[in-house]
């Protein structure tokens, strides 16, 4: 079910404070929540927003005792189907993804957050993004919304 995010458009968008590399991998984990997370809904581009826009984000690093603060803007259609409070059949632009990091560096901490998976969605690529997620932190994960059963 995540063979469609390929068929997303991104945009160059030039950056003096991150790489292209940072911004790839930045758009490619958004892909992956888009993807867990937004039932009934497809992700039709997605880019970065630009420095003086994540620049205007900064105070969220600050909240959160990061340093940098990476801005994604997106576009999403939904369906018939649409989950968690989108209205069916529209389409969503400017959608914004406010992504905080330490200075270049890894997460320190990374919330997962079964809350919003289904029985439907706990697959082998689902397994491999919780790898992902868990190598990513540097200090803590906090598992939020697991059942106890999961971890049996």
């Amino acid at each position: 079910h995540f063979a469609h995010r390929w068929n997303i458009k991104t945009k160059y968008v030039a950056s003096e404070v991150y790489t292209q590399e940072d911004i790839q991998s930045a758009i490619d984990v958004i892909k992956k929540d888009f993807e867990l997370n937004f039932n009934g809904c497809t992700l039709t581009e997605i880019y970065y927003a630009g420095d003086e826009i994540s620049e205007d984000f900064i105070d969220w690093a600050d909240r959160n005792n990061e340093e940098e603060v990476l801005v994604l803007l997106s576009s999403f259609d939904t369906a018939s189907s649409a989950e968690d409070g989108f209205n069916s059949n529209s389409t969503y632009d400017n959608w914004n993804w406010i992504l905080v990091r330490s200075d270049g560096g890894q997460w320190k901490h990374v919330y997962i957050d079964h809350g919003f998976f289904n029985k439907d969605n706990v697959d082998q690529e689902f397994i491999r993004w919780l790898y992902t997620a868990c190598t990513r932190a540097t200090e803590k994960i906090y598992f939020v919304n697991f059942k106890d059963d999961f971890f049996e």
